[in-house]
């Protein structure tokens, strides 16, 4: 049986795009982990799933976003409906660092699906053959949720590089439940194409003449495809300049005009005692 899942698959993708680990401390550790619904799943694979939360799940703090990792480590294997009926959290030894949790969970894996092909309608700027080579996964392997958010963002970098910053990607899947195969299909709204403008300085520079070579150092970019790469490399020079510990998403602002399509920075220096 054919069935459309693209509304559902769709929210399915986003839940577990939502739920990649971070980099805080880790907030707790899982002293023993107990999955039931799983019978389906093959032993050897299992155990890796099971391994694997052990490493991630806990990094966060939250019960809503522990279930939504253990989800996203069962999508990640190809088991792309995934659903979880109960969970439950139990702390064993609060005095612990971290502390340590007792977790028990039932899941209903469903089917294992492999990808059968991605799709892309709505690109004029780049082609669909450049597009696909962004996501690292083949036709016929096991759908890899974690795979196609890599390439989501992947083909935004490829377009934000050349002056569609507001590029957005609509993925939208189908699951053929007979064949075991997912397509996806992805929509692209490509925005209009920006271009980089001048340099404004603001504040004391930290020393005589940094702003005159921070300007010289932008001069290049202006006029031409905004370049977020490009950016970063003329940041690396502003940074040797800022005391240390200076970030560019705090000190640089991007200002886009809709209607000229160009966007202004403006650095401002930091203010020393």
């Amino acid at each position: 049986m054919r069935r459309s899942v693209v509304v559902v698959g769709f929210l399915t993708l986003l839940s577990g795009l939502n739920a990649q680990p971070s980099s805080r401390a880790r907030a707790a550790c899982i002293r023993n982990l107990t999955l039931t619904g799983v019978s389906g799943v093959p032993a050897p694979e299992l155990a890796e799933i099971e391994m694997e939360l052990k490493q991630t799940c806990c990094q966060y703090a939250e019960t809503q976003e522990m279930r939504e990792r253990m989800l996203y480590t069962f999508q990640e294997k190809g088991y792309f409906e995934a659903r979880m009926h109960h969970m439950e959290v139990t702390a064993t030894d609060s005095h612990a660092a971290p502390p340590a949790v007792d977790i028990y969970a039932d899941v209903s894996p469903g089917q294992r699906f492999r990808l059968k092909a991605i799709e892309f309608h709505g690109n004029e700027v780049i082609p669909s053959d450049e597009l696909r080579q962004q996501f690292k996964i083949a036709d016929g392997d096991i759908f890899n949720v974690e795979k196609i958010r890599q390439g989501l963002d992947d083909i935004r970098r490829l377009y934000a590089s050349r002056g569609y910053i507001n590029f957005t990607p609509v993925p939208n899947t189908e699951a053929d439940e007979k064949s075991g195969f997912v397509t996806l299909t992805i929509d692209a709204d490509e925005g209009n194409q920006f271009r980089l403008g001048g340099l404004l300085l603001d504040g004391e520079e930290p020393h005589a003449g940094d702003g005159a070579k921070l300007l010289e150092a932008w001069k290049p970019m202006e006029g031409k495809a905004y370049d977020g790469e490009k950016i970063e490399q003329w940041w690396q020079q502003a940074a040797t300049m800022l005391p240390p510990g200076s970030r560019m998403e705090q000190l640089l602002a991007l200002k886009q005009d809709a209607q000229s399509h160009i966007v202004t920075a403006m650095l401002s220096f930091p203010v020393t005692k």
